[in-house]
Order: structure tokens, then sequence, then C-alpha cells
């Protein structure tokens, strides 16, 4: 029993024995393996599971040709792929935009506002006291006038002054002279004063209907302005009303009417021409005399249809850049695009002449420049001329919305004898009717059509467009769809898990 005992005790150890030296040996043997083999192995299978057909091929292929072959037709697709997803990127990057044309019928439209202005920006019977302190009220006295020798105004204001070109002598006349003069002494006084001097709402809008109802120019805003002095805005956005006004009726039965005294006798000798400026505009936007509008003349009856367009704009990053000037908070603040130019042009002109334009409003206070200075008011050319030739830039962007009125213009005598003056009295009137003629003007603004055009303007991609682009080429030149991605991330995850592995086996080992 005892010899039996020790047998089974002795195999037992012998077994144990063998067990340890078999598993010494087999953790020796993975020691021994090369950690390169174990991710060249790990790598194949992979590259035999990948979804991605040029991928697969390379990992099945026993043969090294085809394998190059596969690896050429993977790079090429690959390369084919970042190319193309590099064009769509560098297009969208730029942001460009597509405009789009809607046309609507609208029952009801907004009526726009209109500015009047008349040509004369003063009377002439106050020139004498204009730079004085005596009120203009008692200024005139019959008999004095204003010199009728002096030629017309052809070139009314500063630009059509001097001559800065080569080509022509720069000679001055005596027009020119005698408008220089004028205007140091016009642009010398106050507001105020020239405010006073100009002409009243009363007295130069004589009559008002809108849409069959009649008003008054207590319904106008004023306004001064340098180049015509006293100008009325009908259906103004600064006026006190809680809505616009609007309009339901197309034709010259309904709209604005106006009959306009514009006194013609009162006109200066500078002014060469009789009649009224008339500008159409968005109730929004600030009206431009100097840059927008048109004439009517005395005498006749001016009908102006209109249409409605709407341009839509797209703000930053797009290429317009449009900005809400109502809105902006940014500094510097403008009410109006057409305030921001003005600003800038005047800032622009201080910066290279040292003075300002003094027949250009802006809101900026310095220097004034010398309108008998030939070299400012040739500085002053200069500085429009970068502008135009695009040099120097300014801060304006175009407004986001704007609201356009295409105009559709017809004339006729107005008003016709017969209709002012009938029966026997005829002949006595008839000097008094010539009179007439020549001192009033009648305009007519009304909608033609109610049809409403609007040009917007709208992204040519969106963000989701760069996804369904990129994954389109990738798809086809690689056969990738998202699936794959996720696939490839988790591969790349692997991989990059198992090399920091075995660096940190070498290191440790080291």
């Amino acid at each position: 029993m005892e010899n039996s005992t020790k047998i089974r005790t002795k195999t037992i150890a012998d077994e144990r024995l063998y067990d340890n030296t078999c598993n010494s040996s087999r953790k020796h043997n993975k020691v021994k393996v090369p950690e390169k083999r174990i991710f060249n192995s790990i790598f194949k299978q992979l590259l035999r599971k990948s979804s991605v057909q040029a991928v697969s091929q390379i990992g099945h292929s026993p043969n090294p040709f085809r394998k190059v072959v596969w690896i050429f037709i993977l790079m090429g697709g690959l390369t084919i792929s970042c190319y193309q997803g590099f064009r769509f990127l560098k297009v969208y990057l730029q942001y460009p935009i597509v405009v789009t044309l809607q046309l609507g019928q609208k029952q009801l439209l907004e009526f726009p506002a209109v500015t009047v202005c008349n040509l004369n920006r003063m009377k002439s019977k106050y020139f004498e006291c204009l730079n004085s302190s005596i009120p203009l009220v008692k200024c005139y006295r019959p008999g004095i006038v204003i010199d009728q020798r002096k030629p017309n105004l052809i070139m009314s204001e500063r630009s059509g002054l001097h001559s800065c070109s080569s080509e022509f002598s720069g000679n001055s006349s005596a027009e020119k002279d005698y408008t220089v003069e004028f205007l140091k002494t016009y642009l010398a006084v106050s507001g105020e004063r020239r405010k006073e001097a100009g002409y009243k709402s009363e007295e130069f809008i004589k009559s008002c209907s809108f849409n069959g109802k009649s008003c008054s120019g207590k319904d106008f805003v004023e306004f001064q302005n340098l180049r015509y002095g006293n100008c009325f805005t009908f259906n103004s956005f600064n006026q006190n009303t809680s809505k616009p006004l609007t309009i339901s009726r197309t034709g010259d039965s309904s709209g604005l009417v106006l009959s306009l005294y514009l006194s013609a006798y009162s006109y200066m000798n500078l002014t060469s021409t009789i009649g009224a400026r008339v500008i159409i505009h968005d109730r929004k936007e600030d009206p431009s005399p100097e840059e927008t509008g048109i004439n009517i003349a005395i005498g006749y009856e001016t009908l102006v249809g209109l249409t409605q367009a709407v341009i839509r704009r797209l703000p930053a990053p797009y290429r317009d850049h449009c900005e809400e000037y109502e809105n902006r908070e940014t500094w510097p603040y403008h009410e109006s695009y057409n305030k921001c130019i003005r600003d800038c042009i005047q800032e622009i002109n201080f910066r290279i002449c040292g003075c300002v334009d003094l027949t250009l409003p802006a809101k900026t206070s310095r220097k004034l420049c010398s309108l008998t200075d030939k070299s400012e008011m040739c500085c002053l050319d200069d500085v429009l001329r970068l502008l135009l030739e695009q040099n120097t830039t300014c801060d304006c962007p175009l407004p986001c919305s704007t609201t356009n009125y295409r105009e559709k213009i017809s004339v006729s005598r107005w008003p016709s004898e017969a209709s002012v003056f009938t029966g026997e009295a005829r002949g006595e009137y008839r000097y008094e009717f010539r009179d007439f003629r020549e001192s009033w003007a009648k305009l007519k603004v009304y909608y033609t059509s109610f049809e409403r055009k609007i040009y917007e303007q709208r992204p040519m991609f969106h963000e989701s467009e760069i996804y369904s682009h990129i994954g389109g080429e990738l798809a086809l030149w690689l056969g990738m769809s998202l699936m794959v991605i996720f696939e490839l991330l988790e591969v790349v995850g692997f991989l990059t898990n198992i090399l920091l592995s075995l660096l940190w086996k070498f290191n440790s080992k080291v």
C-alpha cells in the first residue's frame, strides 16, 4: 500500500511538473513571436473583411501584381474623390447665390412715399437780406430785384464750378463767379434761415387728394435740401401714422393728385429751369433729390404710373453683405444707405483734402472746403474719381430689402382754357390764364397694376449639400457609404489600440 501510494504521488508530481514545463515553454514561445507578425496578421484580416471593394481585393489577392493594380485603383479613386470634394468646397466657400423671380397679384399695395421740391431753392426777393439780421418778411421792397444781366446757371453745383482737367483751360466765367458767390452766401447762413427763405407747404402745395379723399400740406413732412431748398414728403415713415397708406384701385382716378404752385416770377436767375422735382421712393428710405427723381414742367399734367418691384438680398457671408439699416447696432451707425455713402465720402474728403464738400449734406462736422480755392475743389473731384475707380471703398453694404417703383410717365398740357374759363368772360381772363399756366403744374401718382415682382437671392448650396456631394463622390469612386466610414473609423481605432499596446510592451522591456 505504501509503495502504491508513493508511486501515485510521484506520478501526480511528475504530471504537475510536466504541465508547468509545457506552460512555461508556451509562454516563452509567445514572447518570442515578433510583434510585427501579430500586427501584420491582424491587418490582413481587417483588409479581407473590409467593405471597400478595392481594399478587400488587396487583402484577398495572392498575386502581388494584382495587389499593385488594386492599390493603384484605390489611390486613384481616393485622389479623384479628394479633388472633387476640394473643388466643391472651394465653390461653396464663395457662397454663390441664385436670384429667383416671383410674380404675385395683390389686392392691396402699400403706397410709396412721394417727395416734391421746387427747382428754385429760395425766393429771389429774399436774396438781398439773406445774409443779414433783417427779418425776411420785412426784406422785400418793390422795385429791388436781382441783376438779371447775370447769365443763367448751367452747372448749378460745386462740381461744375472749376475745371480740373488738363483738356480745358479752366478759365472762370461771370456765371461761375456769380454762382460761387451765391453759394458762399447761401451755405453760410443757418438752416432755419434757408428754410425761411424757401417755399412753405401751404403756398407750394395748393391742392391735394389721395384715393379720392382730400389732403393738405399738413399731411407732408418737410425737410431742407441744399440744392432744392424746402422739400415735402407725403406718406413718410416719419409721419405720426399708425399704418402706411394702402391703395386698392389702379388708374389715374386713384392715387395721389397734387396741384403745385411754382411761383415762377419769384425764381432766381441762377435757376435755369422752372418746374418741380419729384422723387418716388420707399417709405423707409430717405429721398435723395440730387441722385434720383424726375422733373415736371409748369403748364402740364404729369402722370406717373407705377409698378412695384421688391429686391431681397442675403447678409454676410454672401457676396452683397447686406445690412438692415433700421436695425443696425454696429458702429458706425447710419440711418440709410444714401446717408452712409455721403458720410463716407465726406470722411475720405477730410482725410485726403483736409476739408469736406460744403454742398454735400452729411452728419460730419468738419472744416468746409472753400469754393474759391481751386486746389481744394480739384482734390474733392479726385476723391470722387478714386471712389469710382474702386481704389477706395466705403463700408456701406446694400440694404437687405429694397422696394423699387418702376415709372411710366406721360405728359399733357394742363389746364385747357375751355375747362377753366368759359362763356363771355373768356376774353377777359386770357392773360390771367396765361399767367396761370406759367406757374402751375399738376401731378398724378398711381398704380398701373397690382402685379408685384419679387427678386430674391437664395443660397445656391445649403450645408446639407456638403455631405451629400462628398458622400456621392466617395460612393462613385470608392464605393463607400456612411456605414463603411463608421467601419473604417472602427478599424483605425482598433489598429491604433494595438500599436499603442505593442509600443507599451516594447518600452517596458527596454
